[in-house]
């Protein structure tokens, strides 16, 4: 399950189909006082895809306060009836679910106005992360807007228009984004052991200021089927948790803490 918050409503996303006695597909908004069902929210993501044994879920959502925009990324293929494969934006401000295209927001910069037809993501979107005009986006896709993008992509968040800029080559998918304002990078977890050619051994960073790929590296077993799946940041120190025993050659056993500049295990 994964949840996103706005102040006064709780957005949460999963596998199930009911919430409070509710019938409620993947995503559901929960009143954050009360703790009960927004009934009024409905964004009608299909059900399993019987063709292709893709299970229906909802894996990740990042709410935009500002434009009362929420993201969802995920394994789908239809919402509100229309084709939003693995990834869709709505508009929130009034409890409902209404699609960025079916509602009238600042659109002069789109050219189809269909930001989910646009960026065309052919896979599962793992993650999200919202960082100035960015949204940055990570999971199994390997092209994004007919564009090859393996893994991690970003694009302007009101345009929908792909960061050219931004280019990032994982070896195997990431899990998990997580945007350090402090620092300005963008770490981001997974199971893959190289990006752009370089070893990185389940985390790395990126220089948002320049879009450089940091020397920030940890020693992980790479032979035993290992991988981090989730991080977490308190803006000195990074809480990593997954399927691993040992970083930098100290027992972990599973979650670590390390410092978000040199990878010095806490």
């Amino acid at each position: 399950m994964t949840q996103s918050k706005d102040g006064g409503n709780l957005y949460i996303g999963g596998r199930f189909r009911s919430v409070g006695n509710r019938m409620i597909n993947y995503l559901a908004a929960i009143n954050s006082s009360t703790g009960s069902v927004i009934p009024t929210f409905n964004c009608q993501i299909a059900n399993d895809d019987q063709e292709t044994d893709m299970v229906a879920s909802v894996l990740t959502l990042e709410l935009d306060l500002a434009r009362n925009i929420l993201y969802v990324g995920g394994s789908f293929k239809d919402v509100n009836n229309q084709s939003k494969p693995f990834f869709f934006a709505a508009d929130v401000s009034n409890n409902f679910c209404q699609l960025v295209d079916e509602v009238n927001l600042d659109m002069s910069s789109f050219v189809d106005g269909n930001i989910s037809d646009r960026l065309n993501i052919n896979d599962r979107v793992n993650t999200l992360s919202l960082s100035g005009n960015k949204l940055f986006i990570g999971g199994r896709f390997f092209s994004y807007g007919g564009v090859f993008k393996k893994y991690l992509a970003a694009f302007d968040k009101e345009s929908g228009r792909l960061d050219t800029n931004f280019n990032f080559i994982l070896d195997r998918p990431a899990y998990r984004l997580l945007f350090e304002p402090q620092t300005n990078q963008l770490y981001f977890v997974g199971y893959f052991t190289k990006v752009n050619g370089f070893n990185r051994n389940y985390i790395a960073s990126i220089n948002l200021s320049n879009y450089s790929l940091t020397n920030f590296a940890l020693t992980i077993n790479t032979t035993t089927g290992e991988f981090i799946s989730d991080i977490v940041s308190d803006g000195n120190y990074l809480y990593l948790g997954g399927y691993f025993k040992k970083i930098n050659n100290q027992e972990t056993n599973y979650l670590a803490k390390v410092n978000a500049l040199t990878g010095v295990v806490d």
